[in-house]
């Protein structure tokens, strides 16, 4: 199971958006219940009195890659129902509390969701972190606090490798409307709710939906698309979201329901507050001189439903 972590984390061969980390458990009417009772299987709780299990998961928690959303470190069975392994139902809880009093902590996209904490949205900086992939390049735009303890919203945005894709007609021939498009897969700004719409309440409003971080990702990620050759820009929508995008130029397109856009060069637009004006460590300065770009070292990311397992001994 290390290797297998450390496969996750550095390969150049796979990335996952999200992990979900489900330690084994023997349940009620399983196969494995009957090796837990034959003495052929013996889960890791029940080896050295969990200690096996809480090092490797204190090893791999602050190791975590910061475009990963970590959703779960347990499975969700009820106690009365877990005859063998771990039982402690807020495990990851206990995990957190033992890396603060290491002094370590958990880099991962929920770890650091900004949620409903008092944080000043003036201090956000608008992050980068680029690497390659199978097929293209990955880049995760965030906008985080300056310690990168705390996310306020972030964009994926997949370029895709043109040369290749001129040799494989796979993905276009079922979605033409992808054809040389940078792809938005993903937008999301945390905190508040705020409704598709809604007033700003006379610019009131400081929820992070209302100070603009999503367009001020969009606006970034189709200058880096633009940057790098790419004329159009594709997002895929859930149907609520798509007057969102419609603001900012994106338009229904095909039978795959993406939402495309003809990009135009961002560098001969006036920039103005409301076109990406970021308010960095309390100043206004422009994209172009306040992103901050993190080196990472990693090779490859591939999809959004990568779920990590953990085992245990089988006899």
């Amino acid at each position: 199971d290390r290797e297998m972590f450390q496969y996750l984390i550095h390969s150049p061969d796979l990335q996952a958006d999200q992990w979900k980390i489900y330690p084994c458990e023997v349940t009620p009417f399983t196969k494995i219940e009957k090796w837990y009772y034959d003495g052929q299987y013996k889960p890791y709780a029940d080896i050295d009195n969990g200690r096996l299990l809480l090092d490797l998961l204190l090893e791999v928690k602050p190791q975590v890659r910061p475009w990963v959303r970590l959703n779960r470190v347990i499975r969700d069975i009820p106690n009365q129902s877990i005859i063998g392994g771990n039982n402690q139902t807020n495990l990851r809880q206990l995990l957190l509390s033992e890396l603060k009093r290491r002094g370590q902590w958990c880099g991962c996209i929920r770890c650091r969701e900004v949620r409903a904490n008092e944080i000043d949205y003036r201090l956000a900086v608008l992050t980068e972190r680029e690497y390659s992939t199978i097929g293209g390049e990955e880049v995760f735009l965030s906008f985080e606090t300056a310690d990168q303890r705390t996310i306020f919203g972030f964009l994926r945005l997949r370029l895709p490798d043109r040369q290749q894709h001129r040799h494989s007609h796979a993905a276009t021939a079922v979605f033409p409307e992808l054809e040389g498009a940078a792809l938005i897969r993903e937008v999301h700004v945390y905190g508040q709710l705020v409704g598709v719409g809604e007033s700003r309440e006379g610019r009131k409003d400081v929820r992070p939906q209302h100070v603009g971080f999503g367009q001020r990702l969009l606006q970034r990620a189709e200058q880096i698309a633009w940057d790098r050759g790419y004329r159009r820009a594709a997002v895929i929508s859930g149907v609520g979201a798509r007057e969102y995008y419609r603001k900012f130029g994106y338009h229904l397109q095909g039978q795959g329901q993406y939402m495309t856009k003809t990009l135009t060069d961002p560098h001969n637009n006036n920039t103005t507050d409301t076109q990406g004006m970021l308010a960095i460590l309390g100043k206004m300065l422009l994209p172009d001189d306040s992103r901050v770009v993190v080196a990472c070292g990693v090779g490859a990311a591939l999809g959004v439903f990568v779920l990590a397992g953990l085992g245990g001994r089988v006899g």
